[in-house]
């Protein structure tokens, strides 16, 4: 699409010009060359552009993954459940560390909210299905600390919110 684009520009230009008798000859060949070359290499940018964008969006997660993420100076945990082209299906928990978690540790983990808690900043909102877009997450820099076995229930979970 944007090639397209600069490939009816550049003619474009050196038409309106003759027309308009503002250039002939020579001055238009430079003209249109210098004016092919710039677009050229503005096309070059927008497709750099592109790549780091598209790698960005196909950022690597691992279904079952647990990772950390910094807020502040605290650490969540989020686990990635399940994943698409786009998005990215993860278990938000409540749990904050002062130090970034090494180990699996989900069954002493929680996604319940206390609104006194919440209230005092003890702990986080958790989610049981939080559907994220790649690139969001990936901006949040997740570090991958271990790894479980997605459950049959959190997929459920997942598919349930996926068909309504």
């Amino acid at each position: 699409m944007i090639e397209r684009i600069f490939y009816i520009v550049a003619p474009a230009i050196a038409f309106m010009l003759v027309q308009f008798k503002i250039v002939t000859g020579k001055t238009l060949f430079i003209i249109v060359i210098s004016t092919l070359v710039i677009l050229l290499v503005g096309l070059a940018i927008l497709k750099a552009i592109q790549y780091f964008i598209n790698r960005r969006n196909n950022a690597a997660f691992t279904d079952g993954g647990l990772y950390w993420i910094k807020e502040g100076d605290k650490y969540k945990v989020i686990k990635v459940l399940a994943q698409d082209d786009f998005s990215v299906h993860i278990k938000l928990y409540t749990n904050r560390f002062n130090i970034p978690p090494t180990t699996a540790m989900t069954k002493y983990l929680t996604i319940k909210m206390d609104e006194k808690d919440l209230e005092k900043d003890k702990i986080d909102v958790g989610a049981a299905h939080l559907p994220i877009a790649k690139t969001g997450l990936a901006t949040s820099r997740p570090t991958l600390f271990a790894q479980e076995v997605v459950t049959d229930d959190e997929l459920a979970i997942v598919r349930g919110s996926i068909n309504q």
